[in-house]
């Protein structure tokens, strides 16, 4: 609202209030100047309003026609160019379907061509893919074959570097072992010498065996048979049996072959007091698998990403190797027909070095008679074995009878 508007309508409530003051004076004095003269005022600013107010209703009304005629013109030209663009559009999509249409059935027929060209290729071809395949199958065995050829001479290979070292180690060793053993015979024969020519041999000593009478039986044996020198974890194993069992009887690279067997060489022996514990010593480090079942399949020694096949005199592995030691070892016993003996249980232990892993199923797959242990629990094993063998049978072994009929001089001592 414009300033001029805000004040002709201010002054018409003016003359409007002086209008009803001057009726009320008039009313009063009876001079009708007092109202009339403020009411017409009053008419005559309510008359030029109204005439300024049609005049700018008529100017908007000027205005709003000119812009619906611009907004018509616009909305006309609008529907123009989209009618135009409909129909450059309805007309393209006309021709791209037509387009495509006409594709599409070439392509039909390009595609019906290819599948007729293939089946007459596949009945063509037919035998001749066969026996490309039949091909492929047998190069395919073939490779197969020739890697497991090339992976078993890899372990052979291992396996003969390893048999080169400890070779090595023994040849070492074996000059200062003969050197021992020699001056150990040397020194048993001076006493016997001496013995011999003493006043103080009866015949109660003469009947019966001394321990040094069975040192020089196994001397004399060992220095008539080959030597075998003991490698490094041989002489850990040694050491241990000897600290852990020093009142038992032990065997120590003994030959069990007889007459003539080929040699049949056990690492050890103990003769406990209920039962034999015949132990094989296996320096090999890592973790030890079976190929498959480990009865009847090759061990292996896996460490530093290699596959070694731990060696075995006899038979495919060291449980196969142990049986043989034991079922050579029961044949010399029952040889003897002592009827002591018949039922003396001998059990095979395996023994690696101490941290070798050993997988579940070779130590629970050797049977009851056979243990796979490392270095730091042998002495608890055969203790353990021992024990299972005295609540079973409460005889108890004389180390000696045995020794006589390992040693062959059982049947001296009875004469």
């Amino acid at each position: 609202m414009s300033f001029e508007r805000r004040w002709l309508r201010q002054t018409e409530y003016t003359l409007v209030t002086l209008s009803a003051i001057g009726t009320i004076v008039t009313a009063i004095t009876q001079q009708a100047i007092y109202a009339t003269v403020p009411l017409t005022v009053a008419l005559s600013l309510n008359i030029t309003n109204n005439k300024r107010l049609q005049q700018q209703l008529q100017n908007a009304s000027a205005e709003v026609h000119q812009v619906k005629q611009v907004l018509n013109q616009t909305e006309k030209k609008d529907n123009d160019e989209v009618n135009n663009v409909t129909k450059q559009l309805q007309q393209q999509f006309e021709e791209f379907a037509i387009n495509e249409r006409n594709n599409l059935a070439s392509l039909t027929l390009q595609i019906t061509d290819i599948y007729r060209t293939v089946d007459e290729l596949n009945q063509n071809k037919s035998q001749d893919l066969c026996r490309i395949y039949k091909d492929i199958q047998a190069l395919q065995e073939k490779n197969q074959q020739q890697a497991q050829a090339v992976e078993k001479l890899q372990l052979r290979y291992q396996t003969i570097g390893y048999l080169s070292s400890e070779i090595r180690k023994l040849k070492q060793q074996k000059l200062q072992e003969e050197h021992r053993l020699s001056q150990s015979l040397q020194e048993l024969q001076d006493q016997i010498k001496s013995l011999t020519t003493s006043d103080e041999i009866n015949t109660d000593f003469q009947v019966e065996k001394s321990p040094l009478n069975y040192s020089i039986d196994s001397l004399e044996q060992a220095n008539n048979r080959k030597l075998y020198i003991l490698n490094n974890f041989e002489e850990l194993v040694l050491n241990e049996l000897q600290n852990n069992f020093p009142h038992q009887a032990l065997l120590t690279q003994f030959d069990i072959g007889r007459g003539n067997e080929s040699s049949k060489v056990i690492d050890f022996a103990v003769i406990m007091p209920s039962c034999i514990v015949i132990i094989e010593a296996k320096g090999y480090t890592g973790k030890i698998i079976a190929q498959k079942e480990p009865r009847n399949t090759a061990w292996i020694c896996q460490k530093d990403n290699q596959n070694i096949r731990i060696n075995a005199c006899w038979g495919v592995n060291p449980y196969r190797q142990l049986k043989v030691y034991i079922d050579s070892f029961l044949q010399v016993l029952r040889n003897a027909n002592l009827t002591s003996l018949n039922h003396l249980p001998i059990y095979g232990v395996v023994v690696f070095p101490q941290g070798t892993q050993i997988a579940p199923e070779i130590r629970k797959g050797v049977g009851s008679y056979h243990r796979v242990t490392t270095l730091n629990k042998l002495s608890e094993t055969i203790e353990t074995l021992n024990a299972n063998a005295s609540s079973k049978n409460r005889s108890r072994i004389s180390y000696q009878l045995v020794l006589e009929v390992l040693h062959g001089t059982r049947e001296r001592s009875a004469a």
